[in-house]
């Protein structure tokens, strides 16, 4: 019996059964029906489909090579019938399947004289029900009554003799379902239950063999005339002739060869004792013995005349104790004691004096998700080159007109006074566009977070870790990418997040990746620990510092996509809402461009647009050396421009963290009200619209646009304007 949802596992399943049949030993001589095994095969889903039946396989059929043409004619019809059709998406009914083995078995379907000689002999031939399953039954369908039902079909196939193979139609070894996941893994534990032996059938061939050899273990010896089972048969011994004449002496033979040697024999009586040898050399002297034990004390002795002085005595007891004396002087002092437990924090004290100024710090230039360190030589020459290009924006010209000294009262920009950058909160982070010369308005405001998109994540990290990275600079990625991972606050969700690290450098040194799933839900008492372990992996990795083959990294990723993460291959599940409901994110981050362009495979491309759904590209370097060719590689990382955020270093990788998370919050909130991903499949891009601007307008900027902008008649006599800064 098998279960089939498409073409391809027809196929398949189709090459097991015909395997299984070429492995029986059906010819073994004895004739007719005698020496073929009978084989049925049905399909099953939601209903049964029988393809052959045992009373189809061989009745009046002495040539086996017959009965296995009929088998492959009939699956021949079944298929270009598109009868299979019918089991996609239904659910297996196991009951149908037994039921299907039941009828097989108790059929007569074998030639009446045969089954009554095997019947006289004994005989009981091999009944095998095997299931290509892998056993995927929801726990509506195999409810306590259906599991009962079960258990009584297989009793009554083991009654009839019968056993239950089940054979597997996946690997029960693959890695997805070593890490829990039960999509497209075969269903072990239920397989085991209904079955009698259990087979991984990931090989489809070595299992039928394995099957066969179940069959064939099965044998018999006959002594006497050969009948109809499965036997290795004997011819029976004749009667005795009769007695002989006797025989003549026969001539001596020669002498054997030499026997064995014989067993050892047992010890004989022991002799006298001899008489006493002369002494021996003395021997070494022996080591000093022990002191004796002391001796009673003597008799006095009579005194004698008066000595000098007599000999020392033995010590006496310990007197008492004296008198306290006086203090004497003060020690030295000893070593420090373990510091001692922290005491509670005291209150706030008063604000001290204003300190003084520090030095000027990096005058760093940002635009919206680009981030630029200048210094005062390139300073100008880029305010001149961001002033043209706001002169000729159309949305800017009421603006412009206001730069007339005519320009109504009141239309003049303030000059904010000199801002510095507040602390904010351990939640919170500056920004410095919302309050913008308000110094009554706070520029703290709440750190982005994830809680717009639909549960649960999948996010991956794609690092570049070549040689073109500085020693010095590794460890900041690092940082950078726990920030990132501290605003998503995958402990606090409500669904597990997986994450996925992947650094990559030269193809030949291609380290694995660093996978872990934050069990927020499954295991909330541990997901601290699995996320602590994590950042600490991609903090101790050591950067590879070779080549830059991107797209040898992007074919791993998207095997890793298959074997770790939980999207589907396209991203939808029709089956659902139309979604797999799992949010996919990819993070790139590179400072060069690709140095594997043989690597590069469009296929590989397409499957990670259609497997992602939020793609950003994080591009570190210089200006310059962000080129074309590099901004097209870029693009093709993220979903749009807007998906690309360029640094001039990474320190300033950390301080714009948020950036991206901003990003993708706005991604998910689009999702929310459209029901679609923007960026889904290549689909509306989200972000702002850039318009061209049409030179010839009515309204554009009509001097020459190479003309320095501070030359422009209607601003000559307004360098002090206070819009423009100093």
């Amino acid at each position: 019996m098998t279960k089939c949802e498409d073409a391809e596992d027809l196929k398949r399943y189709s090459s097991f059964v015909d395997s299984v049949i070429n492995n029986l030993e059906t010819e073994l001589g004895l004739g007719g029906d005698r020496s073929t095994a009978r084989v049925s095969v049905g399909l099953f889903g939601a209903e049964l489909v029988p393809v052959m039946k045992l009373s189809e396989w061989n009745v009046d059929i002495s040539d086996l090579d017959s009965a296995k043409r009929n088998f492959k004619s009939e699956m021949k019809k079944f298929t270009e019938g598109g009868t299979w059709t019918i089991f996609n998406g239904g659910q297996l009914d196991f009951n149908t399947a037994f039921d299907f083995a039941l009828e097989q078995f108790d059929a007569t379907a074998r030639n009446p004289g045969i089954d009554m000689e095997m019947s006289e002999l004994g005989f009981d031939p091999t009944k095998l029900f095997v299931i290509f399953s892998d056993g995927q039954v929801s726990q509506n369908t195999m409810n306590t009554a259906a599991k009962r039902d079960l258990e009584m079909a297989k009793t009554e196939i083991n009654a009839l003799g019968g056993k239950v193979v089940t054979v597997t139609q996946s690997s029960s070894d693959d890695i997805r379902c070593l890490h829990g996941q039960s999509m497209g893994c075969p269903h072990r534990e239920f397989l085991l239950e209904v079955g009698d032996v259990y087979i991984d059938g990931a090989n489809a061939v070595k299992a039928s063999r394995e099957v066969a050899a179940i069959v064939n273990s099965k044998k018999c010896i006959k002594r006497g005339e050969c009948k109809p089972c499965n036997c290795e048969c004997e011819m029976p011994r004749g009667p005795a002739g009769p007695e002989g004449n006797m025989g003549c002496d026969g001539c001596r033979g020669p002498p054997g060869q030499p026997g064995k040697p014989g067993k050892e024999g047992i010890d004989g009586v022991p002799g006298e004792k001899g008489p006493q040898g002369p002494p021996g050399d003395d021997g070494d002297c022996g080591e000093p013995g022990y002191p004796g034990e002391r001796g009673p004390p003597g008799e006095p002795a009579t005194r004698g005349g008066d000595a000098e002085q007599g000999p020392v005595g033995f010590p006496g007891e310990r007197g008492d104790c004296g008198d306290e004396g006086e203090m004497g002087e003060k020690g030295v002092p000893g070593c420090d004691g373990p510091v001692g437990d922290t005491g509670e924090v005291g209150e706030k004290g008063e604000t001290g004096d204003a300190g003084q100024p520090g030095p000027p710090g990096d005058l760093l230039l940002r635009i919206t998700h680009h981030a630029e360190l200048m210094t005062p030589e390139n300073l100008e020459a880029k305010i001149r080159e961001i002033v043209k290009e706001w002169l000729a924006d159309e949305n800017n010209r009421e603006s412009i007109l206001c730069i007339n000294p005519d320009c109504e009262p009141g239309s003049q920009f303030k000059e904010s006074p000199a801002e510095t950058t507040p602390e904010c909160g351990p939640n919170e982070i500056y920004d410095e566009d919302k309050c913008r010369g308000d110094t009554s308005c706070n520029p703290c405001v709440d750190k982005p977070d994830l809680d717009a998109c639909q549960e649960p994540l999948d996010i991956i990290f794609m690092v570049d870790g070549s040689d073109s990275i500085r020693a010095e600079d590794w460890p900041k990625v690092s940082d950078w990418i726990a920030k990132l991972m501290d605003m998503i606050k995958p402990t606090e969700r409500a669904q597990d997040t997986a994450v996925l690290y992947q650094q990559y450098s030269d193809s030949s040194d291609f380290p694995p990746s660093i996978f872990e799933t934050i069990k927020s839900k499954t295991d909330p008492d541990n997901a601290g620990f699995f996320y602590d372990n994590l950042i600490d992996r991609i903090r101790n990795e050591r950067q590879r510092s070779s080549s830059t083959h991107t797209y040898h990294a992007l074919d791993q990723i998207n095997k890793a996509l298959s074997n770790n993460l939980r999207s589907t291959q396209n991203g939808l599940n029709f089956q659902q809402n139309g979604f797999d409901e799992i949010t996919t994110i990819l993070i790139h981050l590179t400072d060069g461009e690709a140095r594997d362009p043989q690597n590069r495979q469009q296929a590989v491309i397409d499957q990670l647009i259609q497997r992602v759904d939020i793609r950003a590209a994080v591009a570190v370097g210089e200006k310059d050396s962000i080129h074309k060719s590099f901004k097209a590689q870029l693009l093709e990382m993220a979903a749009d421009e807007d998906h690309i955020f360029e640094y001039t270093d990474y320190s300033t990788l950390g301080d714009f963290a948020h950036e991206i998370i901003q990003l993708i919050k706005q991604d998910c909130q689009a999702l929310n009200s459209e029901a679609i991903f923007p960026q889904r499949r290549s689909q509306l891009p989200v972000g702002r619209v850039f318009e061209h601007v049409d030179s010839s307008s009515s309204w554009a900027f009509d001097s020459d646009m190479s003309q320095d902008f501070l030359s422009y008649e209607k601003y000559i006599d307004m360098r002090n304007d206070n819009r423009h800064r100093n």
